[in-house]
């Protein structure tokens, strides 16, 4: 944007074209057995081709050596990777799915690996926004209980340090979106 470009421009959501996509992030602390992973590659062959798409993220390292408290991102020591699956539409061709049919794969898919993820809460990866968790009110007016659903399946520990944060940074709450982070000043039932 150029420099005199007004704030308020961060706000709207239509600048950037973004492919429509449905999907979710899971973590895993234990591994996945050969025959989890054998029905995971299933579920990848029930859409058309370019239309299923899973990405794998190792986790350990150096990353186990940093508290679960030390920053936002809790996901550390203990965890061993993360998969991110999405459905896309490809526009113009005969055999895509439709968005139904999309859906219900990730749903499936969601389901299918219940049993391998982390739980209590099942956890996600906050840079990919899962609206099916819950969101905000359109108000503005979110209670901490309802932003809890989501912010302590992104955060963690750490959700209440950055509802902190947030409130101390913008108070006013201007920066936000279906699954923000609420400031303390809006949090009806803290």
């Amino acid at each position: 944007f150029p420099y005199n470009a007004p704030p308020e421009l961060l706000l709207n959501k239509t600048i950037l074209p973004r492919p429509a996509f449905k999907g979710r992030s899971d973590f895993f602390k234990q591994p996945m057995p050969v025959e989890g992973l054998l029905g995971v590659w299933d579920y990848m062959f029930q859409l058309p081709e370019n239309q299923a798409f899973l990405q794998y993220t190792p986790y350990g390292g150096r990353m186990n050596e940093i508290s679960e408290s030390a920053l936002p991102f809790p996901y550390r020591a203990g965890y061993l990777y993360m998969f991110n699956f999405f459905a896309v539409p490809c526009p113009g061709l005969e055999e895509c799915a439709e968005e139904a049919a999309r859906m219900d794969w990730v749903r499936r898919l969601v389901a299918y690996l219940t049993p391998y993820v982390t739980s209590n809460p099942r956890s996600a990866y906050v840079n990919y926004v899962n609206v099916w968790m819950g969101q905000n009110n359109p108000t503005g007016s979110t209670s901490y209980a309802q932003a809890s659903q989501w912010g302590k399946r992104y955060f963690g520990v750490n959700f209440d340090r950055v509802v902190a944060v947030k409130t101390v940074a913008d108070p006013l709450n201007f920066f936000r979106h279906e699954q923000s982070i609420p400031v303390f000043s809006l949090v009806s039932d803290m």
